[in-house]
């Protein structure tokens, strides 16, 4: 493996450890949202916490996203 190779596997890996790291935020909100929804009496408080939580869940979708691609070019670096 060459220079270029390393460097680039280390971008990949810090971007993957930043992601995963990122992905904890979206999930802990999640989480709070289900538990506070699940609180909710009126059919409007459970609307805000699902709206809550669909949000949530987009912002987890699209760190695991970055997931995937820092572990693609992790493999492919590896790979050659």
């Amino acid at each position: 493996m060459n220079q270029m190779e390393l460097t680039m596997n280390d971008t990949a890996l810090e971007e993957l450890e930043d992601a995963i790291h990122s992905l904890s935020q979206p999930m802990t909100a999640l989480l709070f949202a289900v538990e506070m929804a699940a609180l909710r009496t009126t059919p409007e408080q459970l609307q805000d916490a699902l709206n809550t939580a669909r949000t949530e869940c987009r912002r987890a979708v699209s760190e695991l996203e970055r997931v995937r691609d820092a572990a693609a070019r992790l493999h492919a670096g590896g790979a050659r």
